[in-house]
C-alpha cells in the first residue's frame, strides 16, 4: 500500500514560463511511490500522472486559506499526515492546524531584502514546518544564520530538470531560429533567461549592450517579462547595434530548450539567486555561464566555469569576463557541463525525494 502526501502547488499551467513546470515532473515520479493529492493555488487541477486527486484553491487570500484548512482537514481523516508545500505560507499555516507533518520547499536569499514579509512572517512560517528543504548547503547555513533555524531541521534536495527535455532538439529547429532574428552561423549569441526585475539583474542589461554596441557579430536575446521590460526596450532603442538586441517576452519553459541551443553564453547578472534552474538548463544544453556570484552557484557549476562569476555590480568585469568566453572554443565546454547537469536529473532527484518524505 502507498504511502498518502498532499502537495501544495503554486501553479498548474503547462505553458508557464516559470521553473514551476519542472514541479509537474517531480509529482508525477512521486505518485509512482505515493498516493499524492494536489492542492494548486492558481491555474486549474492537476491532470498529469497518476495522482491520486487534486483540488484548485480560489484565488481570493482569504477564501483560498478556508479552503485550504477545509481539505487539508478531510485529507487528514482519510488517512493523509504529510504535506509538501512550495513556498505557499498560507499552506504551513493550514497544515499546521490539520496536525501534519510539513516539509516547506523555500530557496531565495530573502534575508537581502528587508520588510515583514521577508523577515519576521518568513521566519515564523519556516519554525511552524517541521522541516524546511532547500537547494544547496549555502542556502542551508544562510537560512540558519539568519531565521534561528537549527540545521537540523534544514534538509538539502537540489533542483532537477527532465534532461531528455533539454537535449533532444532538432538543430534544424535551432537553426531556423537564429534565421528568423537574423543570426548567422559567424554570429554569437547571449542569452539571458529570467524575469526581467533588479533581483535578476535585469537593470544591468543595457550597460552591458552598450559596451558591445560597436561589435555587429555578438546578438543578445532576452527571454522573460517583469516590471522592466519597457524600460528595457526603450533604452534597445537607443543603442546602435539595437537590431542585435532581441527582447522576446515571456516564452515557455518548454519552448526554452531550442532558445539555449541556439545560443553560445547564458547570461546572469543576478544579486540574489538560490538554486536557478536555468544554470541546470543551460548546462544540459552544453551552455557556458557567466554572472555575479550570488547563492550557492559553486555547489551548482562546473569547476571551470567559475571563473567567470564576478562580484555583484562588477559590470566592468563581466564585460571582459564575455569578451574573453567570445574568444575561445566553446564547445570544448560542452561535455563538462551536460556531465554536471546529469547529476540534477529528475530520476537522480526523485531519489532523494522519496527517501525524504518516506521518513
Amino acid at each position: 500500500m502507498k504511502s498518502k502526501l498532499v502537495y501544495i502547488l503554486p501553479i498548474y499551467n503547462r505553458n508557464t514560463d516559470t521553473h514551476f513546470r519542472h514541479l509537474y515532473d517531480m509529482i508525477n515520479a512521486l505518485s509512482k511511490k505515493f498516493d499524492v493529492y494536489v492542492l494548486v493555488e492558481n491555474g486549474k487541477k492537476f491532470d498529469q500522472g497518476n495522482v491520486a486527486g487534486s483540488s484548485l484553491l480560489p484565488k481570493n487570500k482569504l477564501l483560498r486559506f478556508i479552503f485550504c484548512f477545509f481539505y487539508l482537514f478531510k485529507l487528514r481523516l482519510s488517512g493523509y499526515h504529510k504535506v509538501y508545500v512550495q513556498y505557499s505560507y498560507l499552506g504551513v499555516i493550514a497544515a499546521r492546524l490539520c496536525g501534519y507533518k510539513i516539509f516547506y520547499w523555500h530557496c531565495g536569499q530573502y534575508w537581502l531584502f528587508p520588510g515583514f514579509i521577508n523577515n519576521s512572517l518568513l521566519k515564523l512560517i519556516l519554525h511552524l514546518a517541521d522541516y524546511l528543504v532547500t537547494g544547496t548547503k549555502f542556502m542551508a547555513k544562510g537560512y540558519s544564520q539568519h531565521y534561528n533555524l537549527s540545521l537540523d531541521r534544514i534538509k538539502v534536495v537540489p533542483n532537477w530538470i527532465k534532461i531528455t527535455n533539454w537535449q533532444k532538439i532538432d538543430s534544424g529547429e535551432g537553426e531556423e531560429l537564429r534565421k528568423k532574428m537574423h543570426v548567422s552561423s559567424e554570429d554569437k549569441v547571449i542569452l539571458f533567461v529570467h524575469r526581467l526585475a533588479e533581483r535578476k539583474g535585469a537593470h544591468y542589461l543595457p550597460v552591458i549592450w552598450k559596451k558591445f554596441e560597436n561589435n555587429q557579430r555578438v546578438h543578445f536575446v532576452i527571454a522573460g517579462n517583469g516590471p522592466l521590460i519597457d524600460e528595457l526596450r526603450e533604452k534597445r532603442e537607443m543603442l546602435d547595434n539595437k537590431n542585435n538586441i532581441h527582447i522576446l517576452g515571456s516564452v515557455a519553459n518548454s519552448d526554452l530548450a531550442v532558445y539555449m541551443q541556439s545560443s553560445d553564453i547564458l547570461i546572469m547578472p543576478s544579486e540574489e539567486e538560490g538554486f536557478p534552474r536555468v544554470a541546470i538548463e543551460s548546462m544540459a544544453c552544453g551552455l557556458p555561464i557567466i554572472g555575479f556570484d550570488t547563492g550557492g552557484l559553486d555547489e551548482i557549476l562546473p569547476p571551470h566555469n567559475l571563473q567567470y562569476f564576478y562580484k555583484i555590480g562588477d559590470i566592468d568585469k563581466l564585460s571582459d569576463g564575455l569578451n574573453d568566453l567570445l574568444t575561445k572554443d566553446l564547445s570544448i565546454w560542452s561535455d563538462e557541463a551536460k556531465n554536471k547537469a546529469a547529476n540534477y536529473d529528475l530520476n537522480k532527484v526523485a531519489e532523494i525525494f522519496i527517501d525524504l518524505l518516506a521518513k
